[in-house]
């Protein structure tokens, strides 16, 4: 729980505690066959980095996310929304293990479900009856 003066990005322990845990998502991202072609060619620490400045940001730490817009990044990799699904699977897994507690994954679960037109295919959700 925080307290009136606190943020959750201080709750879980700023920075350190934010690149641990985008540094342990992205070994299984990374490490699951379904998503790993994502990445192929990719500047993975250069993705952290950005995923590092996005968590913070959301968390309502100090950086503040500047890189491209979410559309832009990933409209292009066609992402289908079982795809969408399993990442944020795995994020979710990766907040249960750092025990972040429930506010923290609530923050999480309604960006990602805010952000899912930006990042998931739309032609692909028409095509899969809009799931």
């Amino acid at each position: 729980m925080t307290s009136p003066t606190s943020t959750l990005y201080e709750t879980i322990g700023g920075v350190d505690a934010v690149r641990a845990a985008v540094d342990d998502f992205y070994v299984t991202v990374l490490a699951d066959p379904r998503l790993a072609h994502y990445f192929e060619g990719v500047d993975v620490n250069r993705v952290k980095a950005h995923q590092v400045r996005l968590f913070t940001g959301l968390l309502g730490g100090p950086e503040a996310y500047e890189g491209m817009g979410l559309a832009a990044a990933h409209q292009p990799l066609h992402i289908p929304p079982d795809d969408y699904e399993l990442v944020v699977g795995h994020l979710v897994a990766t907040l249960q293990k750092f025990a972040v507690g429930d506010e923290v994954i609530a923050a999480f679960g309604a960006a990602a479900t805010a952000v899912r037109p930006d990042i998931v295919d739309q032609g692909l959700v028409q095509a899969d009856g809009g799931h």
